[in-house]
């Protein structure tokens, strides 16, 4: 007799798409009110503009986690994450050389440069994640 609910590599893969873009879409979503409430309102804070979408991504990210219901989707959805959120930078680099712009050693330091402010919103949600670890069960349903 087989679980419902098991760590096959499509189950792994399905938990890091969907864990991933979740939240990727989670953080889009708070940039979306924040963008929104900042020309609707006359004095907004902007210094939400630079909480909320983490905040809405890490909110999302412990939800799905005990969605999931295992540690090891919980951390293919938190590869996943990373994986979904850095790639349309990382791609942009080859595919810069493979077009032949112009000056690919400095267009590959601008965009790994730009990394830095992503990899610090990144943080909340993958903690989340990882303190998600230490409450999900490691035994199937």
């Amino acid at each position: 007799m087989t679980y419902a609910r098991d760590n096959s590599l499509r189950t792994l893969l399905i938990a890091a798409i969907a864990g991933g873009a979740g939240t990727v879409l989670a953080a889009r979503l708070g940039s979306g009110i924040w963008f929104g409430a900042s020309f609707a309102l006359e004095s907004y804070p902007h210094w939400l503009g630079l909480a909320l979408p983490p905040v809405i991504a890490t909110l999302f990210a412990l939800g799905v986690s005990f969605l999931l219901g295992s540690r090891l989707r919980v951390l293919a959805a938190l590869v996943g994450y990373w994986v979904i959120a850095t790639a349309p930078i990382l791609i942009s680099i080859p595919t810069h050389l493979l077009l032949g712009g112009e000056n690919p050693a400095e267009f590959a330091q601008l965009r790994l440069y730009s990394l830095v402010p992503m990899v610090l919103t990144l943080l909340a949600p993958s903690a989340a994640f990882l303190v998600a670890l230490i409450f999900v069960s490691g035994k199937p349903a």
